[in-house]
């Protein structure tokens, strides 16, 4: 068997399946409660709350609505972007676009980390802050894997 799923590349191709499918999961969470925040739909929809956690969070610092606004959009279209590398890579896009996906994901939570120490979310959301450094050592770890194994 030749492929992604020859030998380990089974193991890897279980690994960018679930950061694609997680990753996709996400997004549209996201998605839908923005759509909700705007009342495009009906607040009874199951969605992720991250706007109003983004909200609370930066309240700290008194951030404007428009720049709360700007932040939530360009994470969701960040996490599209994921998303959509993560499933050409699973679908054959090569080790090389699994990298780069893996490293567009490190990259969103690093700025997490960073936002979390910048808003000092540990004295709202600690939960928030835990979760975003899981992410990122879990993200950290899967692309070792992915360089670790033949």
């Amino acid at each position: 068997m030749t492929g992604v799923l020859a030998g380990t590349g089974f193991i890897k191709a279980g690994v960018l399946l679930m950061w694609a499918l997680w990753m996709t999961l996400v997004t549209v969470y996201n998605l839908l409660d923005a759509l909700k925040a705007l009342r495009l739909l009906p607040h009874t929809l199951l969605s992720s709350s991250n706007f109003a956690l983004l909200l609370s969070t930066t309240a700290q610092h008194r951030t404007p609505r428009w720049l709360v606004w700007t932040l939530f959009w360009g994470v969701i279209v960040w996490e599209a972007l994921a998303s959509g590398l993560l499933w050409a890579a699973l679908l054959g896009g090569g080790l090389g676009l699994a990298w780069a996906a893996l490293g567009v994901s490190l990259l969103l939570w690093a700025g997490f980390v960073l936002a979390n120490q910048f808003f000092m979310t540990w004295l709202t959301e600690p939960g928030a802050v835990t979760a975003h450094r899981s992410l990122f050592s879990m993200t950290a770890l899967s692309l070792l894997l992915l360089y670790l194994l033949p």
